[in-house]
């Protein structure tokens, strides 16, 4: 039996709230939010654990739609949407202990 991918509808949904008539940045800061927009208790509860260690959580939250964006499984993100959590990154840089920290997260989709 195949499991559902752990992160739910969370890219389709983004790819609705974040379309190509959405102006503005990625408003998108906490865990919450990410489970709010179909992220599976599974991520979200390891993604918690991280902010409760003292990582950023915007950090935590923009190194995980990154590294989704980045998955060889081809997530099936808009070009607005992969544009939008880009520039986020950018706005809000993302330590590489942070990227670490998530990365095997993002690996279980």
């Amino acid at each position: 039996m195949k499991m559902p991918p752990l992160s739910g509808n969370l890219i389709d949904n983004l790819n609705q709230r974040f379309d190509e008539n959405f102006a503005g940045s990625l408003n998108l800061s906490t865990v919450a939010e990410l489970r709010k927009e179909g992220l599976g208790r599974i991520p979200a509860d390891v993604l918690d654990q991280f902010v409760d260690k003292g990582m950023d959580e915007r950090s935590v939250v923009i190194a995980y739609l990154l590294l989704l964006l980045d998955a060889p499984k081809g997530i099936a993100a808009s070009r607005h949407l992969q544009r939008l959590v880009r520039r986020a990154a950018k706005q809000w840089p993302v330590t590489s202990d942070v990227l670490d920290a998530v990365r095997y997260v993002a690996a279980l989709n």
